[in-house]
């Protein structure tokens, strides 16, 4: 139940915050913004969270 909720507010974090990044660069013709999760568990049973937003081939965020 705990994952669940924090995976929730990971991608309402990450969907508050990718706008306000999208407003501050400046767009390039043609390139599009992309967000990227990916969740993994050790053998621990730690559970490992990336998300990285790319605009074309530049990655702008971890």
């Amino acid at each position: 139940m705990r994952t669940s909720r924090v995976a929730v507010f990971v991608v309402a974090l990450a969907l508050s915050v990718v706008p306000a990044l999208a407003q501050t660069q400046t767009p390039i013709p043609g390139s599009e913004l992309s967000l990227v999760i990916r969740n993994d568990t050790c053998a621990a049973g730690v559970q490992l969270s990336q998300i990285v937003w790319v605009r074309g081939e530049q990655i702008i965020g971890l």
